[in-house]
């Protein structure tokens, strides 16, 4: 307990930015949705019905945390990361919204699986992974500037390891629910009907 409090405390900062992000990608969801037409809103729900019964796309999130990790050495993976975890908000505000005015409370129930199912851990995931390319773009201005601090590399190098290692989880994630969502979305059909 003592380090969870500890670790909240060290990125009390990164938090609250986090938390600003999610907030502005929920309300922006909440505009465009009211801003959309009702056979816009219909197209939309047709293709999300579609989207949620088929595979989804297997190595989807691990191409953009690799492409995230490359283009941090840029320096532009570091917006790149705030910009997708606005992303990720706006589509689950979307989807949850969609959902519910569409199918009612069996939507919303829905939806909320649909979320936790597919979304909710990568979320989790790449808001630990985008800590760590902060930290990896830092290090990276640090050895450019710094040219040959021993420490500065050691840093790097263990804040790339341990991206590895999440981008390796983030893949099992991928494989499990490639193979095992589309399973319980077909059981969970009837709450759409």
């Amino acid at each position: 307990m003592i380090h969870i409090k500890r670790a909240l405390k060290n990125n009390k900062t990164y938090l609250k930015i986090i938390l600003i992000i999610f907030i502005v990608g929920f309300i922006t969801s909440i505009i465009y949705y009211n801003l959309l037409s009702t056979n816009t809103r219909n197209s939309i729900t047709n293709t999300l019905l579609n989207y949620t019964y088929q595979n989804q796309f297997l190595f989807k999130n691990l191409i953009i945390a690799s492409s995230l990790l490359i283009s941090v050495f840029f320096i532009i993976g570091i917006p790149l990361s705030f910009f997708y975890l606005f992303y990720e908000s706006f589509a689950s505000t979307f989807i949850l919204i969609i959902m519910t005015i569409t199918f009612g409370i069996n939507g919303l129930l829905y939806s909320i699986i649909y979320i936790i199912l597919t979304r909710l851990l990568i979320m989790f995931l790449f808001i630990i992974f985008i800590r760590k390319i902060i930290n990896v773009g830092r290090l990276v201005i640090g050895l450019i500037i710094y040219k040959k601090e021993k420490s500065i590399k050691d840093k790097l190098i263990f804040n790339l390891k341990n991206s590895i290692y999440i981008i390796i989880f983030i893949l099992t994630i991928d494989i499990l629910n490639y193979f095992i969502n589309p399973i319980i979305f077909s059981k969970l059909e009837f709450l759409l009907n």
